[in-house]
């Protein structure tokens, strides 16, 4: 714990695999944070490029500049399996995450802490993401999110601005941001986040919930409030060459990662929770039988224990049919 009138130790944690090209500068934007107090972990989790060497030369430089430093190597386990190995390491009070191929702004630790001590009830405190390519300069999406150079061009300034347009369900500067029942329905929360270090020591990452953030982010709204702070704290590599990919791959690993939240919340010994993971199941196994317009549709639910079969007359919906 920091001493009267020190500011609290920050761990940055930074899981690394096959990032040759961008790991020294995703290292280089830690070394220049202005937040005084800094613990760095990586793991590099078997990379067969050129990483491992990247990192012996950038060691001096971060031991010189954070009080704690860690570099390991380990053989390729994955990234639930390194990202528990850096939690168990951690021994600041706060931890940052940074991906290996990103860069934090200068000042976004400094704002972040500010952010969680001015909110003591927070226990997770993000900024916006600005977008950049594989050469490190800023891009901007248009409306099928490709690059475009020139903003009066664009549809979405900030990675932030399109997950605004994503979920307008949510108010990003209101109470509402983080909530649980919301990130259900799919994450949110952009890159580059601060979070209490004693909510997530503890976590468990597995493969079945292989979209680690969103799993994170899931597990987080369950004990406690997040804020956001409008302002670009984040750059957001994003690469053309494989993004329809990475776009198939991540709603992929949303449905897995869902998927064994669910599961998880259906053997809670809260009621409230089991009822809110069933009712989620059933919307996936949805079938619809015969649907006109927009204001009549029948339907069929499967849940747990039961079927049932439902008409939908404009706002009402009517059970016609129930079968254990």
């Amino acid at each position: 714990m920091a001493e009267a009138g020190q500011k609290p130790l920050v761990s940055v944690i930074m899981p690394v695999y096959n990032r040759e090209k961008y790991v020294r500068e995703a290292l280089l934007s830690i070394l220049q944070q202005t937040y005084p107090r800094l613990e760095l972990l990586v793991v590099d989790d078997g990379s067969a490029d050129g990483t491992p060497r990247i990192l012996a030369e950038m060691e001096a430089a971060c031991r010189a500049r954070c009080e704690r430093v860690s570099f390991l190597q380990q053989a390729n386990q994955g990234t639930a399996a390194t990202l528990n190995r850096l939690l168990k390491s951690v021994q600041g009070d706060f931890v940052y995450r940074l991906d290996s191929d990103d860069l934090a702004k200068p000042e976004a630790i400094e704002h972040l802490h500010e952010v969680l001590v001015k909110n003591p009830d927070c226990g997770l405190a993000v900024g916006d993401d600005e977008l950049i390519d594989e050469n490190g300069c800023r891009v901007y999406w248009d409306a099928r999110r490709r690059f475009v150079r020139d903003p009066a061009q664009a549809a979405w300034l900030t990675f932030g601005a399109w997950l605004k347009a994503l979920r307008p369900d949510i108010d990003f500067d209101s109470e509402a941001f983080g909530g649980y029942g919301s990130l259900l329905d799919g994450n949110y929360i952009p890159g580059g986040y601060l979070v209490r270090a004693h909510l997530v020591r503890a976590m468990e990452f597995t493969p079945r919930a292989p979209l680690e953030d969103h799993y994170m982010m899931l597990q987080l709204a369950r004990l406690t409030r997040m804020k956001y702070l409008d302002r670009v704290l984040y750059s957001y590599r994003w690469h053309t060459a494989n993004s329809i990919l990475r776009r198939k791959r991540a709603r992929s690993f949303s449905r897995r990662t869902l998927k064994y939240e669910l599961e998880n919340l259906l053997r809670s010994a809260d009621p409230a929770l089991r009822r809110l993971a069933e009712e989620r199941l059933s919307r996936a196994n949805k079938k619809t039988k015969l649907k006109v317009a927009r204001f009549f549709e029948i339907y069929r639910l499967g849940f747990i224990d039961r079927v049932e079969y439902r008409l939908r007359l404009g706002p009402k919906t009517f059970i016609l049919k129930t079968v254990y």
